[in-house]
């Protein structure tokens, strides 16, 4: 299909890779056993092409992998709330939202606080949006040195 002249493609959207990745984790703290049974129970109720799986299963084992320093990212962050007390979905949501912002440079910030935000929206309570796009915030700025209302990471020189 080719874009209209003069405007440009829609993004692929990873909205799907991202609530795939939402259900694995929160399947898991619900001890559901092993990433794989995680997986394969998400994936029997739904069809997910296969690069949002892909994508989904990178985002679930960045969480996983950096789960430690993610979750002192968020104790840090609300260093008012309990973090045990923070409602599962939000926390998984956060969690995944941070992995995604500090580790996966090709999404861009503000893609990564919106899709977190519509997503708590339609998988948490009415507040979820507001406490998920308020830590995601927190962090973005910290993690990228920039205003989170800016659409991309600032330069680095890498070497």
């Amino acid at each position: 299909m080719k874009a209209a002249e003069g405007k440009t493609p829609k993004a692929v959207s990873n909205r799907q890779a991202r609530v795939m990745a939402l259900q694995v984790l929160y399947a898991l703290e619900q001890g559901c056993g092993t990433v794989a049974d995680a997986l394969v129970a998400v994936l029997e109720e739904q069809e997910i092409p296969d690069d949002q799986r892909a994508f989904g299963a990178r985002l679930v084992n960045l969480a996983l992998e950096h789960r430690d320093e993610i979750r002192d990212e968020i104790r840090a962050s609300v260093s008012n709330w309990d973090f045990d007390r923070i409602a599962m979905v939000d926390r998984v949501l956060v969690e995944l939202g941070i992995a995604e912002i500090r580790m996966v440079p090709s999404t861009p910030v503000k893609v990564a606080l919106s899709e977190y935000q519509s997503i708590a929206r339609k998988f948490s309570t009415e507040d979820s949006p507001r406490f998920v796009g308020g830590v995601l915030n927190v962090v973005a700025r910290k993690c990228t040195n920039i205003d989170s209302d800016s659409a991309s990471r600032p330069e680095t020189t890498e070497g």
